[in-house]
């Protein structure tokens, strides 16, 4: 019984490392959020647990959040724009891709 146990539990603790190691972006992303409606942008890397890039902005008055696609052309400008108006302090080496 205890050998039960201790396979249900580390079943259990297995797949819940795994749904919390998701993307915070289900999709690409957006192209284009124009850069007046922003609050706030926030910036991930790829780590471990999500092999994309992830760009998510959210919108002034509602708070909603959406997902911008690293890879558009608008958004690469559109987060250059924001550092050299120092909204965002540094861009990490990490951030490479984006300059």
């Amino acid at each position: 019984m205890d050998k039960t146990f201790a396979l249900v539990l580390c079943s259990v603790l297995l797949l819940t490392a795994e749904i919390q190691g998701r993307c915070l972006c289900t999709t690409k992303g957006s192209d284009f959020v124009h850069p007046k409606s922003l609050q706030k942008l926030d910036m991930y890397p790829k780590s471990p647990s999500c092999e994309y890039i992830e760009i998510i902005a959210t919108l002034k008055g509602s708070g909603q959040q959406k997902c911008l696609n690293p890879d558009s052309k608008l958004v690469k400008k559109m987060v250059q724009n924001l550092i050299k108006k120092r909204f965002l302090a540094k861009l990490p080496s990490k951030w490479a891709i984006l300059q």
